[in-house]
């Protein structure tokens, strides 16, 4: 049954508001993005290879805990904190020759092994403008836990250096990428909106031809 929706356009173009008749709207198409071994997000997969990055022990949340009275919570703002690069794996796509607009609720699709017994996923997407400056789309990352991956109630047992596959969605959205603009993913293992640490260890990420992928739900 179709679900009208009435939602607001992020990005840098009109920021106009739009009624869809269903969501995604009907006129979406699917895209799927390869994470490849030279750090792009490609339609095509190309040869097959690894990616992985550190998470440090202690890595725990920065975020300001809430100052609560009788009736409502003041949140404070959630500092940011530079990640440095051995601890986030990055990957840009090309630059866009037309504007494009992500159109419902991006899903991640991770095939990892891990060094430790349990890790979090934090999938943040961006729009990079020409200069380099980097705008992240969603409020939130996505965040996944691998011990989650077939149940949140009944826990999957991870082995350590075992390859799984991990597929898991992020936030709907409405979100004009304008032409000469570029898609950025970027995967890491700590947030300042995490509320508890993962544990201390090496990931490694598939890349490449049978490895990791995005799909994006886009209008042009």
């Amino acid at each position: 049954m179709p679900t009208p929706v009435t939602v607001q356009e992020g990005g840098a173009g009109t920021q106009a508001w739009y009624g869809f008749s269903d969501w995604p709207p009907v006129d979406s198409r699917s895209l799927q993005l390869n994470l490849t071994a030279a750090g792009t997000l490609s339609d095509t997969s190309g040869n097959s290879s690894t990616a992985n990055y550190n998470v440090p022990a202690n890595a725990q949340s920065t975020a300001v805990p809430p100052v609560c009275g009788p009736v409502i919570c003041d949140i404070a703002p959630v500092p940011t904190v530079p990640v440095p690069s051995d601890q986030k794996l990055v990957f840009d796509s090309v630059i866009f020759a037309n504007d494009v607009v992500l159109s419902g609720r991006p899903t991640f699709h991770l095939k990892s092994s891990i060094s430790a017994t349990d890790t979090i996923f934090v999938v943040a997407i961006s729009d990079v403008a020409p200069d380099g400056s980097a705008k992240q789309i969603q409020t939130s990352p996505a965040y996944f836990k691998t011990s989650h991956r077939d149940s949140h109630k009944f826990l999957s047992k991870i082995v350590p250096g075992e390859l799984n596959e991990y597929n898991f969605p992020g936030y709907h959205n409405l979100y004009r990428i304008v032409k000469g603009h570029k898609l950025r993913v970027e995967i890491r293992g700590s947030d300042s909106g995490l509320h508890e640490s993962a544990p201390a260890g090496n990931v490694v990420i598939a890349t490449g031809q049978g490895g990791s992928f995005i799909k994006l739900q886009v209008r042009q």
